[in-house]
């Protein structure tokens, strides 16, 4: 009695809708996709006396698609039942079940679900059965509580109404668009709206926008257009100062099309209508002109800014839900890094409109999170001087000026614009501005700037002979006249008398070994323990382990300006969660080395900084790397003036003295004018 047995007509009756089956389940016939008129029942019973007296038992493999299914379900035989197996499909997001239980099997009812679940985007579905209603003849209805869940947009909660009426022996859902929400009548429909807010911006301290909307026009390539690809490519590269073969690399990209709008480069409106004459004679050249959020000047702090680009499938996969392939989300910098508060989430509508496409009302609402500004520590007119600077500056650098008392970033700029930020998130080796913190060990000892120390051309520690910039021999110097004339071998000397506790301690009062956050990629200072003498010599100097980034080392003279090392601050608002706790120097060791910072200048290696004018303090450096020999060195110089304290490096760049105080020097000058 339990076994499902089918009988199939030798003929099919042109009457009949689909495949006619007669289902006995235990006992129970059931009738489902009922022949068009009586007749098509008389011919079902008729094949099935012409066939086999035994009944045909269901095959065990699955049957060819388009075949009738092994078994039919019973229909639903009382009221409770329609609708509970009705609020389940749709529970479910089965809109072919909901269908089938649909009065007369309407073939429209699953259409109208889908298509009222897809414009929706329908995620989910939790429909609960509410009070009963009035029972009118056969028919008896039922309140409905739907709660859709909408992908990327939320839930959206309403009342609806279902019925469902006797059929000889089973109940079947009264069809109406209305069941699936009651304002769906006379041929209205319903569309969804999904829009992103106007991203946040990010504001300088004074509350004003670091970027602003700004004409722009995009030169880009039509590959149908173009009659001699060397030739455009050679012309463009002159033109607009783009790679060649990265051009060619996007021409010939999988799925280009001949018509396709190959983008080359941005030009700010004003760039593209001084070269706008030669650009109009490359064969292939199109341009689209809109506007975009750019600096004052091209590059203008785009390391530690950021940019916004269309997302990532790495980035979609880790985020989710608002997102989608289409957002526009931060690539990198703030913009990355404060992606949500910039960004907001999206508000959303779900309208009503007629069967004309004309909107009746809104029915749902989502408000989304509105975004934020995002306002740095960044000064306007300090960081125009730095961006100036450095524009002459032919090989990778980095300017970071900060604010002593705060420890507030006013200008970080590195070059070239379009590599990785490495003010803050380079490592170098110091090389002499670490003399500052070996300094204020020797100093934390007793010593005092006029200590007598030797400074011979050569220096044997540990079995390394150090020895200084062209052989010089100062012999018996006070130590801030070493200080000033960087001399190496005195202080490899000094750090015979400093165990490995002593010189990292030091470093540790200057922020050496502490993790903080800027928002940006940052790299601190970092002082291993040295394994043997001939390390402790080199660490004196700021070479063999120890690494600083050009942010930290501003922080190292800020905090000789201040007398409080501070980490730096970069974000104002939304504050950051936690600060690293700040360290105070001691008085007496802060005042010794502000004398050997400003005597740097007065008469040591550092007297190319004081042409800008005022006070300026500070201490240069030349840090050894590389294999060649002799080895390269990075020009370093850093200092303060006025309770503003700068960091400039140069790779490669020499003499800290000769290369970098000219360019801390032409900073403070730049502020001046």
């Amino acid at each position: 009695m339990g076994e499902t047995w089918r009988c199939i007509p030798h003929a099919r009756d042109p009457t009949t809708v689909d495949a006619m089956q007669f289902l006995d389940r235990a006992g129970v016939g059931v009738w489902r996709k009922a022949a068009a008129s009586g007749l098509g029942f008389a011919m079902l019973i008729a094949a099935c006396s012409a066939g086999s007296s035994e009944p045909e038992a269901a095959p065990s493999s699955p049957p060819e698609a388009g075949a009738p299914p092994e078994s039919e379900v019973a229909a639903p035989s009382t009221p409770d039942e329609a609708l509970e197996r009705f609020v389940a499909a749709w529970n479910a997001l089965d809109a072919q079940e909901m269908a089938a239980l649909v009065e007369g099997g309407q073939s429209g009812a699953e259409g109208d679900i889908a298509a009222f679940w897809g414009e929706l985007e329908v995620a989910g579905a939790d429909v609960v059965i509410g009070d009963i209603g009035v029972r009118d003849g056969n028919t008896q209805s039922w309140s409905l509580d739907v709660t859709m869940e909408l992908d990327r947009l939320g839930e959206w909660s309403y009342p609806t109404e279902v019925q469902v009426t006797q059929n000889a022996d089973r109940w079947d859902v009264v069809w109406s668009t209305a069941t699936l929400h009651p304002a769906l009548i006379e041929g209205r429909r319903v569309q969804r709206l999904r829009l992103w807010p106007e991203r946040g911006e990010l504001l300088a301290r004074d509350g004003t926008a670091l970027r602003t909307d700004v004409a722009v026009v995009d030169v880009g390539l039509e590959p149908q257009r173009i009659e001699d690809q060397d030739q455009t490519l050679a012309a463009l590269s002159a033109l607009v100062d783009v790679d060649a073969d990265d051009v060619e690399t996007s021409l010939n990209a999988p799925g280009v099309q001949p018509d396709w709008f190959v983008p080359v480069k941005q030009l700010r409106k004003e760039e593209y209508e001084a070269l706008a004459p030669a650009l109009t004679n490359v064969p292939g050249v199109v341009t689209k002109e809109g506007t975009d959020r750019l600096g004052p000047t091209d590059g203008y702090a785009a390391q530690m800014l950021g940019a916004t680009g269309p997302i990532t499938a790495e980035q979609l996969q880790q985020w989710g839900e608002p997102y989608d392939a289409s957002s526009i989300v931060g690539r990198s910098g703030l913009e990355l890094t404060y992606e949500a508060e910039l960004a907001g989430t999206p508000t959303g509508e779900i309208r009503l409109l007629d069967a004309d496409g004309q909107l009746i009302s809104v029915l749902q609402r989502f408000a989304g999170v509105p975004p934020q500004n995002v306002q740095v520590t960044i000064d306007k007119a300090a960081q125009a001087a730095a961006e100036a600077t450095l524009d002459g500056v032919s090989q990778p650098a980095a300017l970071v000026a900060i604010d002593a008392v705060t420890g507030e970033v006013r200008a970080m700029v590195s070059r070239p614009a379009d590599e990785f930020g490495r003010a803050s998130g380079g490592s170098y080796p110091p090389g002499s501005t670490f003399k500052t913190i070996t300094a204020s060990a020797y100093l934390d000892t007793g010593a005092t700037p006029a200590t007598s120390v030797q400074c011979p051309a050569e220096v044997n520690a540990g079995g390394f002979v150090f020895s200084n910039a062209g052989g010089a021999a100062l012999g018996t110097v006070s130590l801030q006249t070493a200080y000033a004339a960087s001399c190496n071998t005195a202080f490899v000397n000094v750090s015979e008398e400093l165990s490995n506790e002593q010189l990292i301690s030091a470093a540790e009062v200057f922020g050496f070994g502490v993790d903080y956050r800027t928002g940006v990629t940052t790299v601190g200072g970092a002082v291993p323990t040295p394994v043997d003498a001939a390390e402790r010599g080199a660490a004196a100097i700021g070479q063999g382990r120890v690494t600083a980034s050009p942010l930290h080392m501003a922080s190292v003279a800020a905090a000789v300006s201040s007398g409080t090392w501070r980490a730096p601050v970069l974000v104002l608002e939304p504050q950051p969660e936690s600060a690293a706790p700040s360290t105070a120097l001691d008085p007496a060791i802060a005042g010794s080395l502000r004398d050997m910072m400003r005597a740097v200048v007065t008469s040591g290696t550092g007297t190319a900084a004081a042409s800008a004018g005022g006070d300026i303090s500070g201490k240069t450096g030349s840090a050894e790397f590389g294999d060649d020999d002799p080895p390269q060195t990075h020009a370093w110089f850093i200092g303060y003036r006025d309770g503003l304290a700068v960091a400039v490096l140069v790779e490669g760049g020499g003499g800290g003295g000769r290369v970098a105080a000219p360019l801390a020097a032409a900073f403070y000058s730049a502020l001046d004018s």
